[in-house]
């Protein structure tokens, strides 16, 4: 068996853009891990199981994704992330089970492939197999290392007995407002705020269709 901590997510920064053809929307992103985490632990186990949470979908897919010649595995889940609350707790607890599954197989998976799994997971889950903060552009899966001041305080406040719409829901009320307006310009905004924190590549200098 093996355990691990699934930690959350803010973004410091979002510019959201237009709808794209895959479903999904252009945005810039700062991706930055909190000190809040799930713990989740995975073993190899006669059927595919994951328990601690009913609602879970993505572990289970992460977990279908690496299993392979008659080896399966079984999760447990704690949760301590707030439950749609924008803090990417299902996207970390994925990644880490696919890592931590990965790792238990005998042949373990290159990176490349769990990359892929999980760009198909969700546009969040790519970023938990990362250390470190990342600017997140196209769908916000393709990543690129900050460099940011980590000593300070993040202080999260949940009003109790609420509850965010879905992904889809918030997404569609923002393209019906016309969200997407002076994308390119809030766009370049945020980059330029980023300048002398990024490496190696200047994403800047790139045009928006080039970060798909």
């Amino acid at each position: 068996m093996k355990r691990a901590a699934a930690a959350a997510k803010i973004n410091l920064g979002l510019v959201v853009g237009p709808l794209r053809e895959d479903g999904r929307h252009e945005l810039v992103t700062v991706y930055q891990r909190v000190a809040l985490a799930d713990r989740i632990a995975v073993a190899r186990a006669p059927e595919l199981r994951v328990d601690g949470f009913p609602d879970d979908t993505l572990v289970r897919r992460a977990l279908q994704a690496v299993a392979d010649d008659g080896v399966t595995f079984a999760a447990r889940i704690q949760k301590k992330i707030p439950v749609a609350a924008g803090l990417g707790g299902g996207s970390s607890d994925a990644a880490t089970a696919l890592r931590l599954a990965n790792d238990l197989r005998d042949q373990p998976l290159p990176e490349e492939h769990l990359d892929e799994v999980a760009r198909a997971l969700g546009a969040d889950v790519p970023y938990f197999l990362r250390d470190g903060p990342q600017l997140g552009s196209g769908d916000g899966t393709r990543l690129e290392p900050l460099e940011l001041p980590q000593d300070y305080w993040i202080l999260l406040v949940i009003p109790r007995h609420e509850r965010k719409q879905g992904t889809g829901e918030v997404f569609a009320a923002f393209d019906a407002r016309g969200g997407a307006h002076r994308y390119e310009e809030r766009r370049a905004e945020l980059l330029s705020a980023l300048d002398g924190v990024r490496r190696p590549r200047d994403l800047a200098a790139l045009p928006p269709n080039d970060l798909a």
